[in-house]
This record gives C-alpha cells, structure tokens and sequence, in this order.
C-alpha cells in the first residue's frame, strides 16, 4: 500500500523561522525555506525518468490582478535539482515545479531545502503556500494540494509589542438545530474558564451526514494596556483582525473550502464589522475609530465548523492575524484546532416543570444533549401504551428537538401513578447515554361514562344476540356480571333469551380509590296481542282516547276489575277487559263524550249517541249502560267533552247548543262540530257507585267551537280552552246561578295538547301546546296569567305528560323525531332523545323511571330508561295496524303491559311531498308485555 506525506514532510518559515511574510517592496525582506523532511525510516527517492518525480508549489494568494509575484521568485535548490515556472491553466497564477536531475535519496531525518528570494508582498491578506507532489515511489501523489498558513506582518521593527492577550472559551458543539448553548448555567461541562491560545480548539469530527456538528466556541481578546485605534483613510492601511482558518482535505486541515464557506464570526460588541469573501480561507474583523481601554475583553462567536464526515482526527490550524493597530507592532496568534472523533453522545439533563400533577394535567419537560444524532424521550401510560417523543419520530411518534431549554408541553399528558420519562442520546456506532425523571400524576375516581346494550329490549323466549359497549374513563380494570355471576369481559356479545340486569364495575387507579359501577336493564317483550277495532279507512280523526277504570260489579260485591275504555277517534268507545286483553263492549258516544270519576275511578259516565236510543248522559256498568239518562237542556245538543272536578263531586260538560242564534256546521272531513259552545255541570246527590247527579249552575255561551275543559286542583278553579278563538276562558260560578269568565289571549294557533297541575298541587302550571307552534306555553293558573317565557322544544309538540313533582316535562316532538326532557323550574332542556321516529304518545311508568314513546309513522313502541338515560330497541305494534297515538299501562310484579291506542291517518306524519307513506289496511289496539329485569 502506498505511503502518504502528511504535514511534518513540508517546512515553511521566514528568515524568522514562521510562517510569517512580511509587507513589503522590498524584495531582500522575506526569504523562505521550503523544505522537505524523511520523517520515515526508510529513504525517500525522487528519480528521473519517464515519470520524473517532481515537487510543485505556489502562492496564488499573492496574485492581485495581473501582478503575480511569484513568477519572480529566485529559487536556491539543493545539488542535483532544477526548477521550472509554469501557469495554472485554471487559476491563472504562476506555479513553480521542483524537479531532480538525476535520482535523489533523502535519507531518515535528512532534509531537502529549497530558499525562495525576491518575494514581494503589498497586502495583508494572508493565504496558502500550497504544496503538490508526484510520482515519488512508493507514495501516494500530494493531490489536491497540502497547504501551509502564511500570515503577513508589518515589518517595522521599532513598535511596541501589540498589548493583547488572546484565548477562547465556552467550545460548543450543536447537532443541526441545537443552538449551542446550554439550557442553564448550573449543567456541568457546558461553561468553561477562559483558555489561552496554546491549548487546542476542541471540535468534534461529523459522522452522520444527517446530524451535522456544527463546532464553535468564543475568541478572545483581552487589552493590557490602552490601545487606541485611528481613524484611517488609506483602505490598505485600516486596523483589521484577520481570522484564517486551514481549509483542504488532509487530516490536519479543520474542514473543505466549500463547508468552511458556512462558518460564521459575529462580534459581540458595538463598532466591529465582520466580511468574509467565499473565494478566502479568511474573516476580517474590522473596528471603528475607538479606544480599547486596558483590561477590555472583547470576542467574536465563531459558528458552523463542519468537517467532512469520516474525516480522520488531527491538529489543524487557526491564524489571528492582528494588523495595523496604531502604534503597536503586527502580530499572529496561532491556535490549534484539535479534530477529535465521538466517543459517546452526552444526555445532559432532563428536566420537569413540576414533581406532581393531577389526571387530567399535564406537565412540561426540558431537556440538554450533546453531540448526538438522534434524542429519544419515551414514557408509558397507566394502560401500558408506550409514548415516543424522537429527533427523528416514526409513525405515531412526536416530533422534538434534540436540545429544548424552555419547559415543552407533552403531545400526551402523563397518566401512569408513577410516570417515569426515559431520555436517550444516541451517538455513532451504537453509542448511547440516557438519563431519566420521574413525577406522580393523582388519579381520579374512574368513571363509566357510558354503559349500553343493543338491542336492550328483546323477545322473551327467543336467543338473542345482545351487544354490550361502554365508554370507561379513569379505569384500570372492568368486570361485567349478571347478578353474582362475573361475565367474560372480552366477549362484548352474549346471547340472551330473557330480561335481566348486568352490572358494569370499573376498578380505579390507586388503591386507596373507590370502585364505580353501573347497571343497565335488559327488557324482553312477550308476542304481540292484537284487539281489533272498527277500520274507518285512512282518513283523519279525533286523537284516540283511553281511560283506565275499577269496575265495581254488584252481583259479585268486592270484587274489582281493571277495564280499559279506548275511544279510536270516531264515533265508538270499546270496553277492554285489561286481565283476559279482549274487547267485552262497544259503545256509541264522541271522543270527549265519557269521563272517569278520579276518586275511585269506578265510576264512568258517558254520552250515548247510539241510534235508536234517547241521548244523554248514561253510566257503564260492566258491559251494560245504566237506563234513565241525564238529560242536558236541549234533548239535541251533544255533549263534548265531560270532565270531573278533582274530588269528583261535579262533572262538568261542555255542549253545543241547537237553541243558540247560530246554526251547528259540521266539518265533512273530521265529523267534528263547530258551532256556539254552552257549559253546565252535574253535581253528585249520594254515594257511588251509583249516585244521583243534580243539574248544577248553567248555561252561559262560552266560545265558539270544541274545547278543552281544565282545572288548578288547588282551588278547584275551572278553565275552558277554546280550539276557534285561541283563549282561555276562567270561570267564576255564581251563587245566582249564573257564570262569568275572565278571558286569557293565548295569542297563538289552536290549543291542541293541555297538561294541568296535579292534585293538591302548589305549582299552579298549566302547560299548553299549539298547533303548528315549536314551543309550549305556561298559563298561571293561580294568576290567570301566561308566564312571559315560552319553553322552546322545536319541532311540533304532539304529546307531553308532567312528572309527579311536576318539576320535569316530557314532550315529544313528531316533526323533529325527538323527545325533549323540560325542566320546568326555568324551561331550559334537561336532555334530548333523538332519533326516535315520529314519537305521537308518551306514557310514564309509575315509578317515573321509564318513558313509553310510541312512534306513530314506524308504529312501533320504544322504553326510554330515563334512570340511565338509554333508549330501548323499538317494538312493533303491528306493521300494517294503525299508528299508535295513546298508549296505558298497566303494571305487574313481572311485567308492564302497554296497550297501544291507535289511529289510522297515514297523512298526519307527511312532512314533504317526498314521503313515502305506508296506508293502514287495518285498525287494532295492540298490547306489548315488557318483562322487567331480574
């Protein structure tokens, strides 16, 4: 293998033994000797011949324009070589060749000098001598060219010494975009004394191309003495500082011309220029006119030294040259820059804003390293998951910088109790350095947002595939069981073919923490009971009505039956016997035609309309009607509706009057009359079952049109409702047997849905929907008053019922398929059901914990549980049977029967002229059994 000339091989000093030139016309001035030294053990030949072993040098730094020195160099050579001058093609400047006349062996230790006379320097910029060999046996040719620093001086002996003192401090090595500088001044290693120039320049050799050192540190200058710096007109003659450095490509030389063009030199005082030429190894540092007083310390930053990456280590060379500063002698310090390769990437610190925080928080870190290509900070979850902030992240890591001095919020806050941050510098080869830091996070109570089983409401007998979800926060560990018995947690669906409750249980972090849990219900449904109806085709009708009674039977005294009496909206009422779920009577009579005694609820008045028969008021008894009517004051005048007062002593009617001025017009499309509208009421004369009624206070025109009759349970007060002229009229009876009404303007559509205060009540809210209205108006019973605020729900109330503390409003909404929970205290929604089609009917069960929808365009029957605020799986209550508008139930130890009242008016869901109605071919009411959870 072929051997290679370093930098010991060349010698080049002036008559003052440095590599020094002095400024001069004088050509007897500088004399340098250029020599070549065997540093080997073996000799070095030059021969001659076909490949004649040659030496070249040149000093193209010396060219200004045309004029190039050089060219008039006398050279004295050794015995038995010769010289010649050439031009560089490319450079253009003048290039001297050293050759031998015949083999020459220079011996180890041996010396072959050459002295170059008659130089000429007119500038102070300082350059190369630059050194090329060839074809010299066994060594490898010196190409591109070995360089020597040649600094230039003035040569007037009769200064003073220049009164500085130079040295450097705080060597950095930043990798990319670390800025250099340490975090804090308390990290060790990072700030350093002042050092004087005869100690080398740390820098720290490249080796990935991808995490660049960029080496720096501080020069330093330190004046012992005053130094006044002139001002100066002559450009060639200005104060400047020149700093050069060795730029080549063999291993004493600190990096390439190329890369060296990067390095940066910034002052850092006032009234310093700093210019650098790309063409120049060299940096001016050139002051304005000022006084440096004696023991200032000025420095200049010096940035950006690259080497080449696998560059071998080695001493290089940086020159200052100090020129022209007024009355003090030139001067050249000379540092050495020691090339040194990575032995290990350093993690400096790591660092958190705060040993403790809460879940939920999070925490900021900030972290320090040195001479590493990759940082890597990783930290686990309390779920195990692994977190990687990197330098260089992969997919689902975070990105970071390999230094970060202030405090940087984590892309994920800490959650484990102990949360352990792990940061590692990763250097060449394999080289690594890690430090770590701990905090606690304080755990919170875990919580089951959500629990969820669908579908939650099945068919009773029949294998179902059920699908539990939950959303859990703050959990570290969940069981699910039925009962006492624990459940496969993995297994989110089970089969199930009956009702039953599952319980959720979530273990919280910490053990000093509580466990949570959570129940849901699984209802089942029993096959669906049919009761036919008469079918009036699919055409409009009254809302369908129910009432449910205690039918007291005298031939079998004590006992007591539950009847169920549903109206469809036309001109039958039916009897259902609610055990047994058939039809045992039907009965003519209108929709608001039969009310229910609310005492007792045994006893049921309605107004016969059956043909053949005398009309008025008859009572029901078990399937029969009671003879001897109540007759009202006209023979002909149909009674709608009949209401009881709340302790049952009077039943108030509402009747159109034949004997008024106006003429009764029937609406050929509803069959419901409008027309003068009279009031009366009967009074109880004796015990029930069977009392005797009493003609009461009558008979005042009250409003034109059906309406709807109310009451404040409190006082007893009477309210009628007008559909046609959109009032509420307060009665006031009087002693006299006359009555006189206060009128309320509801200033809206017609009244189409009335919830009134529950008994003995101190709320004294009635609440009232109008057609085609988004909203719910409150009247003030108490007041006669309507309360200035409206409850907005949106989207068409069509049914509502009131809680029993009369603090919640439920309302469904058919437009806008929803059912809108209301807190009457200030009107504002408590919550919201959506998705829920066309809800037409609401019922609540008696423990208040479950709401009945039914859904009048899927005709289906859906279980909100309002305790655990789920929506059951839909019911059908028959796919071509009527649309349900009323539901009742009627509550076991096992089950909740729900009788489902129907209509059969497809149009009355047909919001565009797109819908896709499916007509009723049929009309029943339908009878659901939900079996309660075990």
């Amino acid at each position: 293998m072929a051997k290679i000339f370093n930098e010991k091989n060349f010698i080049v000093v002036n008559k003052n033994n440095k590599n020094d030139l002095f400024r001069t016309d004088d050509p007897n001035v500088n004399q340098l000797t250029f020599s070549f030294e065997n540093i080997s053990t073996e000799d070095v030949i030059f021969k001659v011949g076909e490949k004649t072993s040659t030496i070249q040098f040149n000093m193209a730094f010396l060219k200004k324009d045309n004029d190039d020195p050089v060219k008039d160099f006398i050279i004295s050579l050794p015995e038995g070589w010769k010289c010649g001058l050439q031009i560089n093609p490319k450079g253009k400047y003048a290039e001297w060749k050293l050759t031998p006349k015949g083999d020459v062996a220079v011996a180890p230790g041996q010396k072959l000098s050459f002295v170059i006379k008659n130089i000429i320097c007119k500038r102070f910029d300082p350059g190369y001598f630059s050194i090329k060999t060839t074809d010299i046996p066994d060594y490898e040719n010196v190409e591109p060219s070995m360089i020597k620093g040649i600094t230039i001086k003035d040569p007037d002996k009769t200064k003073d010494r220049l009164p500085l003192v130079a040295g450097f401090t705080d060597p950095i090595h930043p990798v990319n975009n670390q800025t250099g500088f340490p975090c804090n001044n308390t990290k060790s290693g990072r700030i350093q004394e002042i050092t004087p120039n005869r100690e080398a320049i740390p820098i720290y050799i490249n080796y990935d191309p991808f995490a660049k050192i960029k080496n720096g540190f501080k020069l330093i200058l330190t004046a012992e003495d005053d130094i006044v710096i002139p001002e100066v007109t002559d450009e060639t003659r200005k104060p400047t500082i020149r700093v050069m450095f060795m730029f080549g490509s063999y291993p004493y030389e600190v990096t390439t011309q190329s890369k060296g063009n990067d390095i940066e030199i910034n002052a850092n005082q006032t009234k310093w220029m700093v210019r650098h030429n790309d063409d120049n190894p060299f940096w001016e540092l050139i002051p304005e006119p000022q006084t440096i007083n004696q023991y200032t310390t000025f420095s200049f930053n010096v940035r950006g030294i690259v080497t080449p990456e696998q560059a071998l280590q080695g001493v290089s060379l940086m020159y200052v040259q100090v020129n022209n500063f007024g009355a003090y002698a030139d001067d050249v310090y000379r540092f050495q820059i020691e090339k040194k390769s990575v032995v290990k990437p350093g993690m400096i610190s790591l660092q958190r804003d705060t040993e403790t925080i809460n879940i939920g928080e999070n925490l900021k870190l900030c972290w320090d390293s040195s001479l590493a290509r990759m940082v890597e900070i990783t930290y686990e979850t309390r779920e195990r998951e692994r977190v990687v902030l990197s330098t260089a992240p992969g997919p689902g890591e975070h990105k970071i910088e390999l230094t970060q001095c202030e405090f940087e919020v984590l892309p994920v806050p800490p959650t484990a109790l102990v949360t352990t941050f792990k940061a590692t510098a990763y250097g060449p080869n394999g080289s690594k350095s890690s430090l770590s830091v701990a905090a606690s996070v304080k755990q919170r109570i875990a919580e089951i947002v959500s629990f969820t089983a669908t579908p939650n409401v099945i068919k009773k007998g029949v294998a179902t595939k059920v699908t539990f979800a939950w959303n859990v926060r703050d959990a570290s560990q969940l069981k699910l069981f039925k009962g006492d018995v624990e459940l496969d947690i993995s297994k989110r669906e089970i089969e199930i073919d009956g009702p039953g409750e599952y319980k959720l249980v979530a273990r919280s972090y910490g053990d000093e923490l509580p466990n949570v849990s959570k129940t849901i219900k699984i209802y089942a449904y029993d096959n669906l009971t049919t009761i036919p109806f008469n079918f009036p085709g699919d055409s409009p009708g009254d809302r369908p009505r129910t009432l449910l009674y205690n039918l007291f039977l005298p031939n079998d005294e004590g006992k007591t039956f539950k009847y169920l009496m549903a109206h469809c909206g036309r001109d039958e009422m039916y009897a259902i016997h609610a055990e047994k779920k058939g039809r045992v009577g039907t009965y003519s009579t209108k929709r608001d035609c039969f009310a229910l005694e609310p005492i007792e609820q045994k006893l049921l008045p309605l107004y016969s309309t059956r043909p053949g028969h005398q009309t008025g008021v008859y009572y029901i008894v078990g399937a029969l009607i009671v003879p001897m009517p109540f007759r009202l004051p006209d023979s002909e005048d149909i009674a709608t509706p009949m209401r009881f007062s709340p302790d049952g002593s009077k039943l108030f009617i509402t009747y159109n009057s034949t004997s008024s001025t106006r003429e009764n017009e029937i609406n050929v499309n509803t069959g419901v009359i409008s027309g003068p509208q009279r009031a009366t009421y009967f009074e109880s004369d004796g015990k029930l079952p069977l009392p005797k009624l009493k003609p009461g206070l009558m008979n005042e025109l009250i409003t034109d049109g059906p309406t709807l009759i109310g009451f404040d349970a409190s006082n007893s007060s009477v309210f009628y409702i007008s559909y046609n002229d959109k009032r509420i009229h307060c009665a006031n009876y009087k002693t006299e047997g006359q009555i006189s009404f206060t009128n309320v303007d509801l200033k809206y559509d017609k009244t189409i849905l009335m919830t009134e205060p529950k008994p003995l009540s101190a709320k004294h809210k009635m609440y009232l929907a109008s057609e085609g209205q988004n909203f719910i108006t409150v009247f003030l019973t108490d007041k006669k008053c309507l309360d200035e605020k409206l409850i907005d729900v949106g989207g068409q109330p069509f049914d509502m019922v009131l809680s029993n503390d009369e603090k919640t409003l439920y309302v469904a909404c058919i437009k806008e398929n929803k059912v809108v929970v209301v807190n009457t205290e200030d009107g504002s929604s408590k919550a919201v059901y959506a998705s829920i089609n066309t809800p037409s009917c609401l019922t609540l069960s008696a423990d208040e914990d479950l709401l009945f929808v039914g859904s009048h365009r899927t005709r289906t029957l859906t279980v909100i549980n309002l305790k655990l605020g789920t929506v059951g799986t839909p019911v059908s209550t028959g796919a071509a049977t009527g649309n349900p508008m009323v539901t009742t139930i009627i509550e076991t130890k096992e089950c909740y029967n729900v009788y489902v009242t129907k209509e059969c008016y497809s149009e009355r869901t047909r919001w565009g002229a797109t819908d896709v109605i499916t007509p009723n071919t049929q009309l029943n009411m339908s009878v659901v059994s939900i079996y309660k959870p075990v």
